[in-house]
């Protein structure tokens, strides 16, 4: 299956039952919310992570085409992973 096209965007905090939370949308509707429980910048942080999912995907698929790419090192290894990860339906 494939992810709902980027770009992806997120918007600032809006009051819900006293919890402030921030949305991850696309053109067309929303992706995500993320709920800021304990007030800290880590939710914001989040949001804005994935927001950028399909940007960060794109230009590492990108990157693993162009560049020769040795995926029997570590950081070939995790790279792999991290496509996987984001391409491969769950079981």
């Amino acid at each position: 299956m494939e992810h709902t096209p980027g770009p992806w965007n997120w918007h600032a905090p809006l009051p819900s039952q006293g919890i402030k939370h921030f949305m991850v949308h696309e053109k067309v509707g929303d992706i995500a919310e993320v709920y800021n429980w304990d007030h800290t910048k880590a939710s914001e942080a989040n949001a804005r992570l994935i927001a950028a999912a399909p940007d960060l995907l794109a230009a590492l698929q990108e990157y693993m085409a162009c560049v020769p790419f040795d995926e029997t090192t570590a950081l070939g290894r995790q790279a792999q992973a991290a496509v996987d990860k984001a391409t491969t339906d769950a079981d």
